[in-house]
């Protein structure tokens, strides 16, 4: 008989219950005619599931019988019997330490600030924004939101849950906390990118520079990083047609507002426009700017220093690489000098010369087999011009000028930095810009955000919000799992096996099986494998609806001895208890109170009088020979007569003996 294990209904009242779980009704009589005495025809319909028997797991028998109440309860199906808790946890510990849930919580509410947290564990965990997977990956994992939800309810809160209103109340705050950090005088790095999107009614959707280099609307986006730990400071989304100087407009004027301590920006070669420039300039920041091989700095410095570095070397720390730092202007109309550094990298430039002259040798020989069946072959544009090609004579030939002027750039480069740094702080700055390379590529391949999805500009935007939640909580992952030498790929996959276990009442119940390395990672954020069970009464609470705070919480640590209670961990540590020792702060009245215990024989009492020595001496000699205890001792009259009372009491048991 099948027994429905997810479905859960009251027993019914002419139900019996057995002492071994079974559920059954009594029908009829029946007359047993070989003993000879009636019995009880009994159908069994469920197995009890809850400590007061109160509930059962019901069978066909009761489906058959009950039809309307099992219809009813078949749709209330039992919590899962196992819930993954490992990424709830340490994405609750670390975006709490940090600040980041409750600044959501502030911009948009409760509801919606944790589905923000159950969406940014999900392109954690499997590297997607596809919202119609949510619900069967998300299934079986402790969530934030009070129900797992469905691909139309998430399609809704794209679309029209988060506006730009909360999306701009939530970088401000979140600005504000990075300033409560710590955080200034920092270098950002910040980079740009475009996804393609399908969107119809989007006015971001629109023709641009692809990075797919296909034909399709694309929008744009730009994220500034510290450079400092990679922490995602803000960002900004607009249109694809728009240069990156107007997404990097946004991004300074959001910085400004906040007041935010910012000591300069790092910027690739795609933003070095004059509007770019002179944004930052006027917002008073430093700068660090890869150039263009076009622009005019870079072809000053290289007309001025190029045969100087690469005859004589001004050498750098780095092998093979050398340069020299120079003031020139950026753009030929700039109205002020930058300090240029000028660099030659002698490896990458070898490699460079073979690669560009393997494909111009290519080209010419591709054209020579082409023209003899093509009357006008094709020629790549990026190659053409270093070849003259006359298709009348069917021939072909290196244009000297144009290759040699290319083969002379290879392996230089050009920074433009504001300050009268030498190269090889110009260098170390730029090399900074790893942490922004790091988070677009997260982003991109770690969180499925290299396609958008979204057919609204809400959409792209509330995406957008979410990614950079989710890049925040992943990068605060990482620095964890570096702090214990875990790797955070495998860490990620691990965590699925901190879980909790339903029992037969619906509660849930802390499995301690953390490995040594979890137990480790737990302790990195303010946690122990103890505190699983705090999490697994919460989810009780949630499932058996039960009150509980809809804002998920820490476990609140009592301070100890040896603790910190700064933290509230409530850690021992080894040694003395701060403060305990306060040997200077001691008063005189305390140590006559309290006399410290010194070891050895007390002060001065081997420099006594000669006279009290020899009193000392004749009294020891006259008490000699006398019985009792010594001249001036406390003699306890009760004590003598106990003494005598027992002396007594064992003559009187012999003599009756």
């Amino acid at each position: 008989m099948a027994v429905y294990h997810n479905v859960s209904v009251p027993v019914p009242p002419e139900a019996t219950v057995n002492r071994n779980g079974r559920v059954y009704l009594t029908t009829e009589k029946h007359y047993d005619k070989i003993h000879q005495y009636n019995t009880n025809k009994r159908i069994i319909i469920g197995w009890i599931n809850s400590a007061d028997h109160s509930t059962m797991n019901p069978n066909e028998n009761y489906a058959a019988r009950f039809p309307d109440q099992f219809s009813a309860a078949s749709d209330r199906t039992l919590p899962d019997a196992v819930k993954r808790i490992g990424m709830f946890v340490f994405s609750l510990a670390v975006s709490s330490n940090i600040g980041l849930y409750q600044v959501l919580v502030d911009s948009c509410g409760p509801e919606y600030a944790n589905f923000v947290m159950d969406f940014a564990m999900y392109s954690i965990q499997y590297k997607s924004n596809v919202a119609k997977d949510f619900e069967v990956l998300m299934k079986g994992q402790m969530l934030f939101s009070s129900k797992l939800h469905g691909d139309s309810w998430i399609s809704e809160f794209f679309m029209r849950k988060i506006d730009a209103d909360i999306i701009q109340t939530f970088k401000l705050k979140w600005l504000d906390v990075c300033k409560k950090k710590g955080m200034k005088n920092v270098w950002l790095c910040i980079d740009g990118s475009n996804n393609d999107t399908a969107a119809a009614d989007s006015e971001m959707a629109e023709k641009g520079r692809a990075k797919s280099k296909k034909n399709s609307d694309i929008y744009a986006y730009m994220y500034a990083v510290s450079a400092d730990d990679g922490t995602p400071v803000t960002f900004s989304v607009y249109r694809g047609s728009q240069v990156d100087s107007k997404g990097f407009q946004d991004v300074i004027a959001c910085l400004s507002a906040s007041g935010l301590a910012v000591e300069g920006v790092i910027l690739d070669r795609g933003f070095c426009d004059k509007k770019t420039v002179k944004t930052i300039v006027d917002s008073g920041y430093k700068y660090v700017i890869m150039m263009k091989e076009s622009m005019n700095g870079f072809k000053s410095m290289l007309q001025k220093h190029g045969q100087e570095i690469r005859n004589n070397g001004h050498y750098l720390s780095g092998p093979g690489m050398f340069s020299t730092v120079d003031k020139d202007k950026i753009f030929s109309d700039s109205d002020r000098d930058s300090y240029i550094a000028l660099v030659y990298d002698a490896e990458n430039a070898g490699e460079r010369v073979k690669r560009f002259t393997k494909n111009v040798l290519d080209a010419m020989g591709k054209f020579r087999e082409d023209i003899k069946t093509i009357s006008e072959p094709k020629i790549s544009t990026r190659i053409s011009k270093y070849l003259n090609v006359d298709l009348e004579k069917k021939s072909i030939s290196i244009n000297e000028d144009q290759f040699q002027e290319e083969l002379d750039k290879k392996g230089f480069s050009a920074l433009a930095c504001s300050e009268p740094f030498a190269a090889e702080e110009i260098l170390a700055l730029y090399d900074l810009r790893d942490a922004s390379e790091k988070q677009f590529m997260i982003l991109k391949s770690q969180l499925g955000y290299d396609t958008g999805r979204s057919h609204q500009d809400e959409g792209i935007e509330s995406r957008h919000f979410i990614a950079f939640a989710a890049g925040i909580i992943r990068n605060e992952l990482s620095k964890h799992c570096k702090q214990v030498h875990y790797e955070l790929t495998r860490a990620l996959k691990e965590l699925n096996f901190l879980c909790i276990s339903r029992l037969s009442d619906n509660r849930y119940m802390a499995v301690q099986n953390a490995s040594t390395r979890q137990a480790d990672l737990l302790k990195s954020v303010g946690l122990s494998e103890s505190d699983l069970d705090y999490f697994a009464r919460r989810e009780s609470a949630k499932v058996n609806g039960e009150a509980y705070d809809q804002i998920a919480k820490l476990p609140e640590h009592k301070a100890e001895v040896g603790g910190d209670s700064a933290t509230g961990n409530g850690k021992k540590h080894p040694g003395r208890p701060k403060g305990s020792k306060k040997t200077e702060e001691k008063s005189e009245s305390w140590q006559e109170e309290k006399p410290k215990a010194r070891r050895g024989r007390p002060p001065g009492s081997k420099n006594r009088p000669k006279e009290v020595i020899e009193a000392e001496k004749k009294e020891k000699e006259a008490r000699k020979g006398k019985p009792g205890r010594p001249a001036g001792s406390k003699n306890k009259k009760a004590a003598v007569n106990a003494a005598q009372k027992r002396k007594d009491s064992k003559a009187q048991q012999s003599a009756n003996n």
